[in-house]
């Protein structure tokens, strides 16, 4: 990773060799990276993240490496964020919350690239009020099972303090099930 040799070889192909390649690789990374917010923003930085989306999206058993490395990339730095940013990082978050086991995870690495949402352009917070991205969290509020309610409460309040916006395009009637939120 360090010469930046390793990311750019990690363009999907088929067979069981590419396969073990893949698996070694993003087994290395996720190990190097998972302590070191360093090493996630060079990651970051020499273009990792569409490979890990290509990952996750193509439902790859690498998808268990690069769902982690991909949420904390959020909260590695500024310039990791930005790269999420630029590379669909908030689409991908926002299609997390529909599983159960990263919806927490999900919501905060939303909040983390919203407090680092640069103060001039509010990209991060403007994406997140884009009709899309407003449906998906409305929808997920409606359908979340009540077990999952409780712990999602903490990262959505985080959300919510951040942007007065979601606060306004979130609020009933358009999310009724967040009646007694607000």
């Amino acid at each position: 990773m360090q010469s930046n040799i390793l990311i750019p070889n990690l363009v999907l192909k088929d067979g069981n060799l590419v396969y073990q390649i893949h698996h070694e690789v993003l087994s290395a990374l996720f190990n190097l990276c998972k302590i070191n917010k360093r090493r996630q923003e060079q990651a970051a930085e020499n273009g990792i993240i569409p490979h890990l989306i290509i990952f996750i999206m193509s439902d790859s058993p690498q998808k268990k490496y690069a769902l982690p490395l991909l949420c904390g990339m959020a909260h590695a730095s500024r310039n990791s964020g930005e790269q999420l940013r630029s590379h669909g990082g908030l689409d991908m978050y926002l299609n997390f919350i529909d599983d159960e086991y990263w919806l927490v995870i999900a919501l905060d690495s939303i909040f983390v690239c919203l407090a680092q949402d640069n103060d001039n352009n509010h990209k991060v917070e403007q994406a997140l009020l884009e009709n899309d991205a407003i449906q998906k969290l409305v929808n997920f509020f409606q359908n979340c099972p009540e077990r999952y309610f409780v712990h999602i409460l903490e990262p959505f309040l985080k959300i919510i303090t951040k942007s007065s916006l979601a606060i306004n395009v979130l609020r009933p009637p358009r999310c009724y099930c967040l009646d007694s939120i607000f």
